[in-house]
This record gives structure tokens, C-alpha cells and sequence, in this order.
């Protein structure tokens, strides 16, 4: 890349949008086309010529992606380095047909220039589906996680912001990502139990906190029942609506303070070294959020090790 880089993970992000964004606009205030120099190439080209985006360039011919990135049409790519993708487990690009590939890119690649100062809290449509902005503590997430390293690459085509994560578009609803969790195996026969799995794979926007199959086990002793079979479906029912929240929360979206559920009442999140769920009983024990994040078609699934139980299900 042929532009100078700022790392924008501190408390003047936006401060520093602001003044990468004059930097690319003209001084004219009639015209707001960005300054380009002769040498910037196309996406593709910046891509290429950039030894930190290696894995992107070799995915991004593989896929037949490059031809695309290097036209004429205006794009806004995501784009993630070397790093990412080798923290991502995407080093050995054989494992992926093009289709796959396609698949993942397109995640990161928006049909338009946007540059940093435009993007907003809420969603955003890629081309392969929706990606979603939070703001905490002055810094973006991207789908929770995701973070911007470096941002307004200006390209003959388009920009490119450097990000810290591969995004992986979501494959599974909520009810999908239940069942292919391998530490969720009595939560899924519980939202069988309680009727809850067409919901949970049709309706939404949902949060889950989904209590792992270790927290049932610690549910199972304090109530004293040897397990599920000792719950009605009505009891199932009342408990694990009582761990759904009608809206996308991820990570950086949770605020301390009541939540409401789908079963009715509240529960409460605490923020103390953990994020801590709390129910509104003295029964069980504070329940910590183990995983966060797990992105669904229809909403969001963390993890929590302890199950909730709601104050008229003891």
C-alpha cells in the first residue's frame, strides 16, 4: 500500500477517521473526489503489491475474485492480513474450492466506497449477507469480535480497511449452532423437549445464553433430579426462555443492568473481572459467559456456565 497507515486501536478513533478522511478528499469544497495518486492501483493491485496480505491475494485469485476486484466498480473491502488468517486456521487455501472461498470473501466486500467516518452502529449488507457494527469503549467491532487495524486505503476502485479477524459468514441458526456444539448435547435435547427448536431456527433475532453441558450437570445437582427427564416440557419451557433475549447482543452490545427474556421476567448482567448473568434467585450461583459470539443466521449464541432459573421455577 502506497498510503500511510495509522493504528487506530486507542480512544481517538474517531478523531483519526475524521483526519484520514480529509487526507483523501480534495481541498475544493465543491468536489469530494478523493485525491488519488498516479502510482495507487485497483483493489486487487493494492492487495497484491501489500506483503501482509499474502493468504488474501492467493485466496482472492483462487476464487476469481481478482479479476472482479480489479474492474471498474466501486468496492469497500474488509480486508484481513496474513495473521488473521493464520490465527483463523486458513493457511493451506487446497482445503477450499473456489465456491468456498467466494463465499468467505464476499463476507468482507461491500458493493460501495464507504470509508471509515461512515460506517454506523447496526448492520451492514456484504455480499454474502449481513455484517454487524458495535461501538464499546470508542472502538468498532465487526460481528462482536473483529476489530479495524488500519483504515481508508484509497484504490482506484474503491478502499480497503485492514481488520484483525476472518469473518465467517453464519451457516447455521440458532437452533443449528446447538445441535453441532459438541458441550450443548443437554441443551439440545432440552429445546427438544420444550418444543423450542423450530422457533429457534425460524424467529429472531435472538440472543441465547446457552448453558453448557457441565452447568446443566451442577443444575441437575442442586435441584436434586437425576436430569431432564424429571422436568416437564412446560418447566423446560419457562427456563430456557429465560435465557433468550429478543435482540442481537454480542459482546460489546451487553450493558450492565436487567435484560428482558422471552420467558417474562429479567435477569441481570454484571460486569466485575467477568461478564456475569444473574439470576433472580438465591438457588443457584452466578453464571459467567464462557463463549462469545457465535454468530447465527438469526441471532447471536454465548455460552454460560451455569443455568438460569427464574424465580417462579424453583
Amino acid at each position: 500500500m502506497k498510503i500511510f497507515m495509522f493504528k487506530i486501536r486507542n480512544m481517538f478513533l474517531p478523531l483519526l477517521a475524521a483526519l484520514l478522511l480529509v487526507g483523501f478528499t480534495s481541498c475544493d469544497d465543491d468536489d469530494d473526489t478523493p485525491i488519488i495518486d498516479d502510482e495507487v492501483g485497483t483493489i486487487a493491485d493494492e492487495v497484491e503489491e501489500d506483503l501482509d496480505f499474502t493468504i488474501l491475494a492467493d485466496a482472492l485469485e483462487k476464487s476469481g475474485l481478482e479479476s472482479e476486484l480489479d474492474g471498474d466498480n466501486n468496492y469497500t473491502l474488509l480486508a484481513p492480513p496474513d495473521e488473521a488468517f493464520i490465527d483463523a486456521g486458513i493457511t493451506n487455501l487446497d482445503r477450499f474450492t473456489a465456491e468456498e472461498l467466494a463465499a468467505i470473501l464476499r463476507y468482507h466486500l461491500i458493493a460501495d466506497e464507504v470509508y471509515f467516518n461512515e460506517f454506523n452502529e447496526g448492520t451492514l449488507e456484504t455480499q454474502n449477507g449481513n455484517i454487524y457494527f458495535g461501538i464499546a469503549s470508542n472502538r468498532f467491532f465487526i460481528n462482536g469480535d473483529a476489530q479495524f487495524l488500519q483504515i481508508n486505503f484509497q484504490a482506484t476502485n474503491g478502499v480497503v480497511h485492514t481488520i484483525d479477524e476472518v469473518l465467517m459468514p453464519p451457516e447455521r441458526d440458532i437452533a443449528g449452532i446447538v445441535t453441532n456444539e459438541s458441550d450443548l448435547s443437554t441443551l439440545e435435547e432440552a429445546v427438544n423437549k420444550a418444543g423450542l427448536a423450530d422457533e429457534l431456527a425460524d424467529a429472531g433475532p435472538y440472543t441465547l445464553f446457552a448453558p453448557t453441558d457441565q452447568a446443566f450437570e451442577q443444575y441437575f445437582n442442586t435441584m436434586e433430579i437425576s436430569g431432564l427427564e424429571e422436568l416437564s416440557s412446560a418447566q423446560l419451557t419457562d427456563i430456557l426462555k429465560y435465557h433468550i433475549v429478543s435482540s442481537r447482543m454480542f459482546s460489546p452490545d451487553l450493558e450492565a443492568g436487567a435484560q428482558e427474556t422471552l420467558q417474562g421476567n429479567t435477569f441481570r448482567i454484571i460486569f466485575d473481572y467477568n461478564t456475569i448473568v444473574r439470576d433472580n434467585n438465591d438457588m443457584t450461583d452466578d453464571a459467567v459467559v464462557s463463549q462469545f459470539n457465535l454468530i447465527a443466521t438469526n441471532g447471536v449464541v454465548n455460552k454460560i456456565n451455569r443455568v438460569l432459573v427464574p424465580d417462579n421455577n424453583q
